[in-house]
């Protein structure tokens, strides 16, 4: 079984793996961390080495692997990466939106509902 966790590297929401890690331990699966690089800014390798490093130092599950992937568009992107590795489970952490932001921008977790063929599972982050 496989855990997408769709990360943007925040460090906030990088404190919220552990709830991940054990959902993963549960059901013994194994984690694989997704960041979408919408500002196509760093090589994908540097980054996907620095975003295991940060993983790697938080906690000590052995099934876990990251990915770094270049779209402007990262909802396109989650579902790419999904369509590519098929998983049991898509976990996202939404942020807390100040109203007049939400009046005009859908959140990514909220875009990701959309033609979704697996479970999401939402964690708040406040």
């Amino acid at each position: 079984a496989k855990i997408i966790y769709a990360t943007d590297l925040a460090g906030k929401t990088l404190a919220k793996i552990d709830s991940v890690i054990q959902i993963a331990e549960i059901f013994h699966s194994e984690d694989i961390f997704v960041f979408v690089n919408d500002k196509l800014f760093a090589s994908n390798k540097e980054a996907e080495s620095e975003m295991i490093k940060a993983i790697k130092k938080r906690i000590r599950y052995p099934k876990i692997s990251g990915y770094v992937l270049k779209n402007q568009d990262v909802p396109a992107g989650i579902h790419q990466f999904l369509a590519n590795h098929p998983a049991e489970m898509l976990v996202m952490v939404k942020h807390h939106e100040h109203i007049p932001i939400s009046l005009f921008h859908t959140s990514i977790t909220r875009r990701m509902l959309y033609d979704l063929q697996i479970p999401i599972l939402v964690i708040p982050l406040f």
